[in-house]
């Protein structure tokens, strides 16, 4: 289960810098808007590329409290498995 959540965190951690990557490629391009559609073109790729960010920020921010979460169930299994139980 630990070895998947980390896998989860980085996972999002690479598609997070691809989608970074992909709006820096995006802000430094030179493009030619001639009309309407190309304009169009621009704004649809441009609400693409944020919407794919927010989106993964947001699933970031709940892998990373789901990974404190795990870390706390496992810290707690291991603190009741040590627990004598002569002192309960």
């Amino acid at each position: 289960m630990q070895v998947d959540i980390r896998q989860n965190s980085k996972d999002l951690a690479g598609k997070l810098q691809g989608v970074q990557e992909q709006i820096a490629n995006f802000v430094a391009r030179n493009d030619q808007i001639h009309n309407e559609q190309d304009l169009e073109k621009i704004e649809v790729e441009a609400q693409t590329l944020v919407k794919q960010l927010g989106d993964l920020i947001i699933a970031q921010k709940v892998q990373q409290n789901l990974d404190e979460s795990s870390a706390l169930q496992d810290s707690t299994k291991e603190l009741v498995h040590h627990v004598k139980k002569k002192d309960w």
